[in-house]
């Protein structure tokens, strides 16, 4: 497979990190573990805590793409931070579609078909910067400018409960049912 035809995914491995092509495969299969272990955490936690749920997981992210970023040459950054990324990644959908639910209670099929749309308008968001900021950043800088983005939605979600509404929501959410 030509380096052109490869995703950034694929290729920091083999180009930036100096594994072998035959390494690639074992460290994807490493990354999907991952994937695998952070949807059954997040499965057991989700309805016990789910807006720290929500934050973790975008807070996991961030760290594994900023830590990829700086770190991505040492071959055990290497592994380390791609895993956090794969154990973030089915949380993040799974909790956001938590939260989507939680605030349209009467209207859960709108809630889902919303999620869906915007995560995967933030999929074709993210790819496009991505294929933007490749060729004038390099790997390193592609996953820096994801690390940052994520970082800020990280800081939108802390601050979220911040504000007066989301404090009286959570507030009436959490008196029981008469």
């Amino acid at each position: 497979m030509s380096s052109r035809r490869r995703t950034s995914g694929m290729k920091f491995p083999g180009d930036v990190s100096g594994f072998s092509p035959s390494a690639v495969g074992a460290l994807l299969v490493t990354f999907g573990v991952a994937c695998l272990a952070g949807v059954s955490i997040t499965g057991a936690l989700l309805d016990r805590v789910p807006h720290h749920t929500l934050n973790t997981a975008v807070a996991t992210q961030a760290v594994g793409m900023l830590g990829l970023s700086a770190a991505g040459t040492d071959p055990v950054a290497a592994v380390v931070f791609p895993v956090l990324m794969g154990g973030a990644l089915g949380p993040v959908f799974m909790a956001t579609q938590n939260e989507m639910l939680r605030s349209a209670p009467g209207r859960t099929d709108l809630a889902l078909a919303a999620n869906s749309g915007a995560y995967n308008a933030g999929i074709a968001a993210g790819a496009a910067l991505g294929a933007l900021a490749l060729p004038l950043a390099g790997l390193p800088g592609t996953f820096l400018m994801g690390g940052l983005l994520t970082t800020g939605a990280c800081v939108l979600l802390l601050g979220e409960r911040l504000l007066p509404a989301a404090k009286a929501t959570r507030a009436a959410k959490a008196l029981p049912n008469q």
